[in-house]
């Protein structure tokens, strides 16, 4: 964050190349980090579901093993839906229903917006975009949650049926399903945005001192908020659970 724009001139090549391989192998790890997420999902469900005590890293593997491929299709229903949001938000919906049809830009001028009055009101556009697309990745993830958490409830195979149900049941309770993920994302978000003030305090020490002390303090900090995240996804999880349990209608089951 602190190199400054002669730096960056005069090694735009290599940063280039940089952050090409970043690209390439941040898609892999996302990947990986999805399917991770569907394992440790289960393992935190079995845990809560599971009404014994001790041995809980046993029967969280046993959950993540469980419910893994469940939870990867569920994955793949989100994927979908975060596609549909990008296109409603950042595609031709939006450039054809809100900048042609409310504020009558020409196509031309999509990307510029050198057609407006002033370029605060541009900013004001692009802002309340990317407030949409942010909502809208929130909702999906929100709704991911909750949909692993019926499924580990009932013990229901179908993704896309136990998707549709759970909109329902947060159709009917708005406060206790999305309000108790805002209150998780508003929390995580302020923990997570004071350690990366601290981190980037320490991002211009590592510039002027030269000194090892900073990258080992960068690594520490990076761990803590890895670790921060994981205590929240376990502790939403458990909410997500208490709250299914009283919302959420028991299937009838042979005998």
């Amino acid at each position: 964050a602190d190199l400054d724009a002669l730096f960056r001139q005069d090694h735009r090549a290599g940063l280039s190349a940089l952050d090409s391989a970043v690209n390439v192998l941040g898609a892999w790890l996302g990947l990986l980090v999805i399917l991770l997420g569907c394992f440790t999902a289960g393992g935190w469900l079995q845990v809560y579901l599971q009404r014994t005590e001790g041995e809980s890293f046993r029967r969280f593997c046993f959950g993540g093993a469980r419910w893994f491929w469940r939870f990867v299709r569920v994955a793949g229903v989100s994927l979908v839906c975060m596609g549909l949001v990008t296109w409603l938000v950042r595609g031709a919906a939006w450039n054809h229903v809100v900048l042609s049809g409310l504020l009558g830009i020409p196509s031309h001028d999509w990307s510029s917006f050198e057609t407006l009055g002033s370029e605060a009101t541009a900013w004001r556009i692009r802002l309340v975009q990317d407030v949409v697309h942010a909502l809208g990745v929130a909702l999906v993830l929100a709704w991911g949650d909750w949909t692993r958490t019926r499924m580990a409830l009932l013990d229901t195979h179908s993704a896309l049926w136990a998707s549709l149900c759970t909109l329902w049941t947060m159709a009917r309770h708005p406060w206790r399903t999305l309000g108790t993920s805002a209150t998780f994302l508003v929390v995580e978000a302020a923990l997570v945005w004071m350690l990366g003030l601290l981190a980037r305090s320490l991002d211009g020490a590592v510039l002027r001192t030269g000194e090892l002390w900073p990258v080992a303090v960068l690594a520490l900090l990076t761990l803590a908020v890895l670790a921060v995240r994981v205590i929240v996804r376990g502790a939403r999880y458990h909410a997500a659970v208490q709250i299914s349990r009283q919302v959420v209608t028991p299937i009838a089951r042979p005998d």
